[in-house]
């Protein structure tokens, strides 16, 4: 079988075995961070992509669990596809408490009915307005039903057009007023239902995001956005897991190339929480070619050293934990095809496998003999 291409047991949080990176001291002063903070806090783990943030959100919610807080997840990029990020983050939230007593179950309903009344007061006011102008306010923006609804219109349009439009403002103006309310209203109920499962540990909600920098940029934004204008109440924490870059560039793509990306992130999150490294990605890649290739289970030891030994003189510091899971898995699939075969051909594999992915062309080329060995030898080896 395929070597599992994330250390393994994940779910135990950081032993041992799996905490490959010694991220375990990180993990305890993050997790008594969040204590401390108190209140609401939006905190992003800041780490390039490939470089293993959810190899370590997976660690580190084992990790929160175990020291019993209470932990909600989001992947973020797996739910690209909605439209509405308030209700997703909402329909999250409602996993939070199972009640057990009365109180717990109104708590639960009141805050779901608070919600549905902040989705439905975020439907654009402007639009309602123009479309009600537009009839001269003999409609509203649900009784246009075609032809007769035009005649209908047409024998009911002798009022001033600039009445109308005075008076739908102001209806505009209400519109706003009462949804401000409707929004204080959930952010009180949201407060409550909080506090239920808070009382229970002493421990803050974590709410953790992962692989929001793999997003569309307007959802993306949508969700940074939803966290702070209806879900900042007291013992919520949201852990975001993105490379800060990414999320800039995302800043620029939606708002224009002016705007500053960091200053604007800076206002949605409290902190920033770069993701621990070696001071040279080289070490860490080492680290984890070492992990990777000890469970090679289906060459000898010998030729698993081997294997171990040339990729850690081919790899430099471009390399991202997942360009190293691809090379591997090109490694094992090998290995399978090959039955275990006593011809080493170590070299030639890792050198295939690490063309196949990171030099596609080459690979390519070389499959179709339009290049010769010593040319495949110096693009590969640089000499």
């Amino acid at each position: 079988m395929l070597p599992d291409t994330n250390p393994a047991n994940l779910h135990q949080g950081f032993t041992e075995y799996n905490d490959i990176f010694g991220y375990k001291d990180y993990a305890d002063g993050l997790s008594n961070l969040l204590i401390g903070l108190g209140g609401s806090v939006s905190v992003v783990v800041d780490g390039e992509w490939g470089s293993g943030k959810s190899v370590f959100c997976k660690q580190f919610q084992a990790h929160l669990k175990e020291k019993q807080f209470p932990v909600l997840f989001l992947n973020a990029f797996q739910n690209d596809y909605e439209t509405d990020a308030f209700m997703l983050l909402v329909s999250k939230l409602s996993d939070l408490i199972e009640p057990e007593i009365e109180v717990e179950e109104e708590a639960k309903e009141n805050f779901k009915k608070s919600a549905a009344k902040v989705g439905k007061a975020l439907l654009p006011v402007g639009s309602k307005i123009l479309l009600r102008c537009a009839t001269m306010g003999i409609l509203r923006g649900d009784e246009f039903d075609g032809l007769d609804g035009l005649k209908s219109i047409v024998q009911r349009s002798s009022e001033d057009f600039g009445d109308v439009l005075e008076r739908e403002i102001a209806s505009g103006i209400t519109d706003i007023r009462d949804r401000e309310e409707t929004i204080d209203n959930f952010k009180e109920k949201l407060r409550e239902y909080v506090a239920i499962e808070f009382q229970k540990t002493n421990k803050p909600v974590v709410f953790v995001i992962d692989e929001l920098d793999r997003c569309r940029p307007n959802f993306a934004l949508s969700i940074i956005e939803a966290l702070k204008h209806f879900f900042d109440t007291p013992n919520l924490v949201f852990l975001v897991y993105a490379n800060l870059n990414q999320l800039q560039a995302m800043v620029k793509a939606e708002y224009g190339s002016e705007i500053d990306g960091q200053a604007y992130l800076r206002k949605f999150f409290s902190i920033i929480a770069p993701l621990p490294s070696d001071d040279e990605k080289g070490r860490r890649n080492e680290k984890y070619i070492k992990h990777m290739c000890n469970k090679f289970t289906l060459c000898e030891e010998r030729i698993r050293g081997q294997y171990e030994e040339i990729l850690l003189s081919l790899c430099n510091e471009n390399w991202s934990l997942r360009d190293i899971n691809s090379i591997i898995t090109y490694i094992s699939l090998y290995l399978m095809a090959s039955n275990n075969s006593k011809v080493n051909v170590s070299i030639i594999v890792a050198a295939l496998a690490i063309c196949k992915h990171l030099r596609p062309d080459v690979y390519k080329r070389l499959k179709n003999n339009e290049m010769s060995y010593v040319e495949f030898h110096s693009e590969v080896f640089g000499n």
